[in-house]
């Protein structure tokens, strides 16, 4: 089941209400209200909600702050591609890599994942993706 909230208050309050956490997290970084790294950090100070894998995805770029996410915890950072097949394989791409691996928080070097394009058209193209 797929849930959204318009804001990080709203997650939040969604989180603290659920008598389950979510599978996983798909964080955006500059949510209204409160910010994803504010929701981040409360999520991972939280001991029921700490094992949540939080994915943060953002427009940006910004190497401090993909140190300090990772620092925080978070599981992978993506930026967001302007193209809807790239953001859609890369979505699934962390599913997997999410659900086949180790739940704990990948090496540095492997906490940034890029979408890749051209991987996504071919994939379409050969219908392996399928959300």
């Amino acid at each position: 089941t797929l849930e959204t909230v318009p804001d990080g208050v709203s997650l939040m309050e969604r989180l603290y209400k659920t008598g389950r956490p979510p599978d996983v997290l798909y964080l955006d970084l500059n949510m209204p209200k409160k910010g994803g790294l504010d929701c981040l950090m409360e999520i991972k100070y939280h001991p029921a909600l700490s094992k949540i894998p939080v994915i943060v995805f953002t427009t940006s770029f910004q190497a401090e702050t993909v140190d300090l996410l990772f620092a925080q915890g978070a599981q992978y950072y993506i930026q967001k591609p302007a193209e809807f097949d790239a953001l859609r394989n890369i979505i699934y791409k962390s599913l997997l890599m999410v659900f086949k691996g180790s739940l704990m928080q990948p090496e540095r070097n492997q906490f940034v994942l890029e979408a890749n394009l051209d991987e996504a058209i071919l994939s379409r193209q050969q219908g392996n993706i399928s959300i």
